[in-house]
């Protein structure tokens, strides 16, 4: 647990303090030694549970093939099977896998394509700034999807957050916690979505009351958009569940361009031209936030790929892609 004090700076105390006298400093003393324990432990756990491994030549060259053609074929199959009946889509929600409505790609002919990041911040703060400064470098901005209890238990995630919005990125919704949907009660799952919800409300303060619309002025050429995107933590999710996320106003996006980042760590290279051959106009591309100790080759992964892939694609927040891809529609239904 020890090996974690380091990245939170309110967790260690100096030695020549005073003694703790008044009951309020007791207090006080008490709560911020909590706060330790619960961070070291949420930390660890999450790093046991989701520990990324190695990978080998096999499952890099298994990936590598499977994506052969690119995704967008595969995900058709799959979008067409679990749209086609009232059973498939049993089938899919019973499995945990009722994502076949979800938006995985935007049809356009745009050079420009989304990049998300899942799993924010990460579990250190050096590392999240780290990963700002190299999106800003490259002039990218993109959708962080906000793990609420990551933002709760790692230090200056509330700095982090707030840069995030400050420098042209945005919010997505990742639950409070990092964990499969489907092994979520609806109440519990509701509860987890609200929480996260509510965090990112505090950055974004008009978040809880938006709904994902979008208009044009009957006057003008100006679209009203607003949105809010979900992802589903391991891509599983419900039919009830489902219907929840859409209640409360959001758009479940998934992706179709995932380097399996999580399993390939001896890779980043690989990762990298994964996402640079795969991405194609109207992409939304889904990597991992890294840390120093956890998922930490996709830092070197974020070194390699942003200067490729910006020069083939305008990199942006899912929201600006779906704007834009608006306006496109609109102006080709005119020249109908």
């Amino acid at each position: 647990m020890g090996k974690y004090l380091s990245v939170r700076y309110f967790c260690t105390r100096s030695t020549s303090e005073p003694a703790v006298t008044s009951k309020s400093e007791i207090s006080q003393d008490f709560n911020e030694q909590l706060t330790c324990i619960l961070s070291d432990r949420y930390i660890a756990q999450t790093m046991s549970r989701s520990k990324s491994t190695s990978g080998n030549l096999i499952s890099r060259a298994a990936w590598d093939t499977l994506n052969k053609s690119g995704s967008r074929w595969l995900l058709r199959s799959f979008i067409r099977f679990g749209k086609s009946s009232s059973i498939t889509r049993f089938i899919l929600s019973s499995m945990g896998l009722y994502v076949q409505d979800a938006l995985w790609w935007f049809d356009t002919k745009l050079q420009m394509m989304a990049l998300t990041i899942d799993d924010v911040p990460g579990m250190d703060p050096s590392t999240n700034d780290l990963i700002l400064d190299l999106l800003k470098e490259f002039n990218v901005r993109c959708t962080f999807f906000v793990t609420e209890k990551n933002a709760r238990y790692v230090s200056n995630s509330d700095k982090f957050l707030k840069r995030c919005i400050e420098e042209g990125h945005e919010l997505g919704n990742h639950l409070a916690e990092d964990i499969p949907c489907n092994k979520l009660s609806l109440a519990t799952f509701a509860q987890n979505l609200l929480e996260c919800e509510h965090l990112i409300s505090r950055f974004v303060p008009n978040h809880i009351c938006i709904n994902s619309i979008s208009s044009m002025d009957s006057d003008s050429d100006i679209i009203s958009t607003k949105f809010k995107w979900f992802r589903p933590p391991f891509g599983r999710l419900t039919r009830q569940q489902y219907d929840f996320v859409i209640s409360r106003g959001y758009t479940v996006v998934m992706c179709d361009v995932y380097p399996n980042d999580v399993s390939l760590q001896s890779f980043p290279q690989f990762l990298a031209e994964f996402c640079t051959n795969h991405a194609a106009p109207g992409s939304i591309v889904c990597i991992h936030m890294p840390s120093n100790d956890f998922r930490a080759a996709n830092l070197e992964v974020f070194r390699l790929l942003l200067p490729k892939i910006t020069r083939r694609f305008e990199c942006v927040t899912l929201s600006r892609l779906a704007q834009e891809v608006i306006k496109e529609n609109i102006s080709n239904s005119k020249d109908i």
